[in-house]
């Protein structure tokens, strides 16, 4: 599931949080223009698995998608750091 950080009622962190919690929840990649470092740590500890960039979307969304799907997590940041675990 692809979330934007600044959804209309609920952000997309506090969405990921809930889903979370769901019987087979689905994996959940935070979608955003927002690249402050916290943004990510909110993004883990709600239990998301990745974070992509909008400034950086046409190099990371798919990417993105590919590694949260083989079980990874993706927190690419910027175009020059790519966090993969």
């Amino acid at each position: 599931m692809i979330l934007d950080l600044n959804m209309p009622r609920m952000g997309g962190v506090s969405t990921a949080h809930r889903i979370r919690n769901w019987q087979n929840a689905p994996k959940v990649l935070i979608y955003t223009n927002h690249s402050l470092p916290e943004i990510a740590k909110f993004a883990r500890a709600a239990g998301c698995h990745g974070l992509v960039l909008k400034s950086n979307a046409s190099a990371d969304l798919i990417r993105g998608l590919r590694a949260v799907l083989r079980g990874e997590l993706f927190y690419n940041l910027d175009a020059t750091r790519t966090q993969t675990a």
